[in-house]
């Protein structure tokens, strides 16, 4: 993750990523900042290793169900790729991250 990860929430970060949702308080944005500075994220190995044996992604962004229903829908996790820099207030930063990895998706050669 880039170093503006680790910067201090601003406004405009404060917004919560759902309309449902209400942003998070001073004290867990306080807190939330205090792991973007502890954590290692210039750490980038997970990223780096989470493309070994990568093939391809499919073309499509969601997997149908037998009776017709989108069964899971990738683009609905989209604004967790707005940037490696994106800080959320109302994510805990490793969740986060591990969030960021789990958005890999396709065919891989294991």
């Amino acid at each position: 993750m880039e170093e503006s990860n680790q910067a201090a929430s601003s406004p405009l970060n404060n917004q919560h990523f759902d309309a449902k949702g209400k942003p998070a308080s001073r004290f867990t944005i306080d807190h939330q900042n205090l792991f973007r500075q502890q954590l290692p994220f210039e750490d980038e190995r997970d990223f780096e290793e989470s493309k070994q044996g990568f093939i391809a992604a499919p073309a499509y962004m969601q997997i149908m169900a037998e009776d017709g229903h989108v069964a899971w829908d990738m683009g609905s996790y989209d604004f967790l790729l707005k940037g490696f820099d994106s800080v959320f207030d109302t994510i805990h930063p490793s969740q986060q991250r591990q969030a960021i990895l789990n958005m890999a998706y396709g065919l891989w050669l294991i």
